[in-house]
């Protein structure tokens, strides 16, 4: 099996070596690479076990078997379409697409075409989430509220598209993850003029908790964490520490996974699924319902 990264900037360059750790390592047969930017094309193809580079992503899909999706948002629907038609299985960085119908259509054409499709929500293989995830469902800390969000860092506005569709699948994925459920409906509002590189939101679930989501590419510090607050205590997630805290009646507790390989991890588990491609509609789903909520929350704080 032969995948083609599509795609190679900053993100797109740590799944390619990942990809090429998989081909050395036997799992797949080869790594292809496709971008049509030159420079970035030619650094790609330096890295040990890439075998080919395009610039003509027809080309490309007509030599692998798999791609992954790296490019810029607005293109991940137009070139996974591609692969799906003739016959790729395809995994797309996260959001899926930028709207809910075009998700829609590329979950019918992969069903359609009997090949895997999922979106790039790398943080459902992370040591620390599967973690937390088995310590809430044991239940112990008591019904869930609410849960508080942050997902920050300092840095000059990467894309066209906000921090909304850029910051908050990941955060509002995991907590599906964890609580089974997609928001019902939003609130929220940008900080204005001179601060609208973040973004404030609330979430409502259904029969249950809310949760709060601070979004921002204002704030100097790091911040992956997610806090639970449940009715006998709080447990905390911090991704970017890859540390999982709880404290209740019994006094604070502190458990650290050993960190993975998250993207690795992720690679792997599609490289499999790819031979069984019914065993990851469950993760097709989960993307069409991840841009369905970012959508949404995108709309009412523009």
């Amino acid at each position: 099996m032969r995948v083609g990264v599509a795609g190679c900037g900053r993100w797109g360059t740590k799944a390619i070596r990942e990809w090429a750790t998989l081909a050395n390592e036997g799992v797949i047969t080869g790594v292809d690479v496709h971008d049509t930017n030159t420079a970035a094309l030619k650094q790609a193809h330096k890295i040990q076990g890439v075998s080919r580079a395009h610039t003509d992503y027809d080309k490309m899909l007509r030599e692998v078997d798999v791609v992954h999706v790296c490019v810029p948002n607005e293109r991940h629907y137009s070139a996974a379409m591609d692969a799906i038609r003739v016959g790729r299985h395809v995994l797309v960085e996260k959001p899926l697409t930028t709207n809910v119908q075009d998700a829609q259509r590329l979950r019918r054409a992969a069903e359609e075409s009997k090949v895997a499709l999922a979106p790039g929500h790398v943080y459902r293989h992370d040591a620390t989430v599967k973690y937390a995830k088995d310590q809430l469902a044991a239940a112990w800390l008591g019904k869930p509220l609410y849960a508080k969000a942050q997902w920050t860092a300092k840095h000059d506005p990467p894309t066209q598209w906000g921090p909304v569709w850029d910051l908050l699948p990941h955060p509002v994925d995991i907590l599906n993850d964890v609580w089974g459920l997609w928001p019902q409906g939003w609130t929220g509002s940008r900080m204005g003029k001179q601060a609208k590189g973040a973004v404030f939101l609330l979430a409502q679930y259904a029969g249950g908790p809310s949760a709060s989501f601070e979004l921002s590419w204002l704030d100097a510090v790091r911040r992956r964490c997610i806090d639970f607050v449940h009715e006998n205590g709080v447990a905390s997630l911090d991704l970017a520490g890859q540390r999982f805290t709880t404290h209740d009646q019994n006094g604070l507790r502190q458990a650290s996974p050993l960190p993975s390989n998250t993207l690795l991890a992720e690679l792997r588990w599609f490289a499999a699924g790819c031979k069984d491609p019914a065993r990851l509609r469950w993760a097709t789903d989960a993307g069409v319902g991840c841009v369905r909520a970012v959508e949404a929350a995108a709309a009412v704080a523009p």
